[in-house]
């Protein structure tokens, strides 16, 4: 009989334990793929004629000196460069001259990101939500490339 109890009693741990181990897994996954860490935004509002004469946005992107940034994202994750791409064509294109519209969200003598909770009515508006996921890549991607 006592050695029943001992048997019942080692079966509720081990249940309680497993329990928790799901919820921890479940927990995890949530997490993961769901939850947004960070919202980041970035804010595209009034253009300036920079009077360069070009044919395609590439003559801006080169006018401007962008591409070195875009090939600095080489092997970015896909939700970066996918983000940066949006906004380098919204932010710079070619209308018979390079036209730049002013970029807000975006630091661009560190490139470090900004903090805005939202845009003025007259600008464009690019939203990127940052989960588990996403900063898992970015972790990733950034430390390749300091090795």
């Amino acid at each position: 009989m006592r050695g029943d109890k001992r048997g019942l009693v080692g079966w509720i741990i081990l249940g309680i334990i497993g329990f928790i181990i799901l919820v921890l897994l479940l927990a995890g996954f949530y997490l993961y793929n769901y939850y947004v860490f960070e919202t980041v935004r970035i804010c595209i509002g009034e253009e300036h004629d920079v009077l360069y004469t070009c044919e395609t946005s590439e003559d801006c992107f080169e006018a401007t000196g962008n591409i070195d940034i875009i090939s600095s994202l080489d092997g970015a994750p896909e939700f970066i460069a996918g983000t940066f791409n949006e906004m380098l064509d919204t932010a710079i294109y070619c209308n018979q001259t390079c036209f730049v519209r002013e970029v807000r969200g975006i630091n661009p003598e560190t490139q470090q990101l900004e903090r805005l909770d939202n845009c003025y009515d007259n600008e464009d508006e690019i939203v990127v939500e940052v989960r588990g996921k996403d900063a898992w890549e970015v972790y990733s991607w950034m430390k390749s490339q300091t090795e």
